[in-house]
């Protein structure tokens, strides 16, 4: 077998990439973000190695680190769609959220179809108080894909900040029906029910969700 000094150099990047996987799936992100400079150095218009290296950055909370990757692959390909959305995320977890929301709509214009995208907005819209907008993207969301419980449940947690009890019931019951172990619905559904006077109904929520939370 040869070493990797003895490759040529699409053998080498191949062979880098296939290192850098094998170390992230291990967990060993940094080494993983070497392999990964290792192929930009041959390579600087690599696209993957930018993305995989933001991938690893991003798990190791470098979130600024990780948008200089993605910020590079915008530059070779603005049209891609999972690179907009990893920007916004780290944005979201740098709490710029309006720059977050600049993000998914560029996602969105790239796929409106991606239920991600509208989801996304749709949280960094609910920190910024802008709830009707939130809702019309999470209606967005859940029209594409309605097997998200994840989704189901943060409109069922909007609907109970805002006071609609009985809606944020049903979208719990949505999220529970897809997700039998989603502690978080049953909690929330447990605070509608509580809300609305009907106390034994939501002590049996709490309950559960203290059980499936040991």
């Amino acid at each position: 077998m040869k070493s990797l000094e003895e490759l040529d150099t699409e053998e080498k990047i191949l062979k880098l990439v296939e290192q850098g996987l094998e170390l992230y799936q291990q967990g060993e992100f940094g080494e993983a973000v070497s392999c990964y400079d290792s192929i930009i150095k041959l390579d600087p218009e690599y696209g993957d190695a930018y993305y995989n290296k933001g991938i690893a950055l991003f798990d190791q909370g470098l979130f600024e680190e990780s948008n200089k990757c993605y910020d590079k692959i915008i530059k070779i390909d603005p049209a891609h769609k999972e690179v907009w959305l990893n920007k916004g995320v780290n944005l979201f977890m740098l709490e710029k959220y309006e720059e977050s929301i600049e993000c998914y709509d560029e996602s969105i214009k790239i796929d409106s179809k991606d239920d991600m995208g509208w989801s996304n907005k749709g949280e960094s819209l609910v920190i910024l108080d802008r709830y009707e907008e939130a809702m019309a993207c999470y209606d967005e969301s859940i029209k594409i894909n309605d097997k998200s419980a994840y989704v189901l449940f943060m409109k069922s947690k909007l609907l109970f900040d805002l006071k609609k009890y009985e809606e944020s019931i049903q979208f719990c019951d949505k999220a529970i029906k897809i997700d039998s172990e989603n502690s978080e619905a049953l909690v929330c559904k447990g605070d509608s029910l509580k809300s609305l006077g009907r106390d034994e109904e939501a002590q049996q929520c709490f309950r559960k969700a203290e059980e499936l939370e040991k």
